[in-house]
């Protein structure tokens, strides 16, 4: 019973961090485009140069724009999520001032809500799987505590799924023969 308890207790743990290490994993991912969000400023460039690259066996997009700061100073930055731009085309985006090198233009809408829309169905579902262990976990701490010990003789027994179930026959505390059916212990 205890390695029972231990083995649900450590579910529990797994699943509290499953529920919420995934939403804040995508939170922390997306701090970068909620930094940009929040303190950048948005430019217009021009796409100066576009190599493509395969690092890794992954094909990467390199591009690099130039833009008029506040100032009037022309910048040449690399771009981030730029997608497939042409050499001259004009993209928009933003520039963080402590960072001028790096334009961050934002995923799509799309994207973005499908991030956010997973990180919420895992908290929820992770939440309700919670609560639905918890509360189990209550029905079978009352039911031990309910219990009583009886003599029971085995009458039948089935293999399912590399467990042995026994089908057993017992008399209650008041007398009654009853049948059950349990797994038996691995020991």
């Amino acid at each position: 019973m205890n390695s029972n308890k231990s083995i649900g207790f450590t579910r529990i743990v797994i699943l509290i961090l499953i529920t919420v290490g995934i939403p804040i994993a995508l939170l922390i991912g997306f701090q970068k485009q909620i930094n940009y969000q929040v303190n950048g400023t948005e430019v217009s460039a021009t796409v100066t140069d576009v190599q493509s690259l395969i690092i890794a066996g992954k094909h990467r997009t390199n591009v690099t724009v130039s833009f008029k700061d506040e100032f009037g100073e022309l910048i040449t930055a690399k771009a981030t999520n730029a997608g497939n731009p042409v050499v001259g085309q004009t993209i928009t985006g933003k520039v963080l001032s402590e960072n001028p090198g790096e334009l961050f233009i934002d995923p799509p809408v799309w994207q973005t809500v499908l991030v956010y829309s997973v990180a919420g169905l895992c908290l929820i579902g992770g939440l309700v799987i919670l609560f639905a262990m918890l509360k189990g976990r209550k029905t079978d701490q009352q039911m031990a505590a309910q219990s009583m010990f009886a003599e029971a003789t085995v009458i039948g027994r089935e293999n399912v799924g590399g467990y042995l179930y026994l089908d057993l026959q017992f008399r209650d505390s008041d007398g009654i023969i009853r049948k059950a059916s349990c797994r038996a212990p691995e020991y």
